[in-house]
């Protein structure tokens, strides 16, 4: 299973999911990250240089899309 997204680098609040500390966000690091659908560990993680587009992935061709924020698309697969 791939998924990606922002890790929370800040505390936020339950019900509004703002920061505790508005006057502190710091920069959300973004990830794609592989994991396990038998026991869901991690399998493998790389860092984004972008926040990715909700809903932006899809899997065609052996390879992995990735739209981000930026406007740029990852293509991600085997090296050949």
């Amino acid at each position: 299973l791939f998924m990606a997204g922002w890790l929370d680098a800040v505390a936020i609040q339950e019900r509004t999911g703002r920061p505790l500390d508005p006057k502190n966000p710091a920069p959300r690091p973004s990830v794609l990250r592989a994991v396990s659908t038998a026991d869901g560990k991690t399998l493998a993680e790389w860092k984004l240089d972008c926040e990715p587009v909700f809903d932006g992935m899809a899997a065609a061709y052996g390879r992995l899309f990735v739209s981000l924020k930026d406007g740029s698309v990852l293509c991600l697969g085997e090296k050949e």
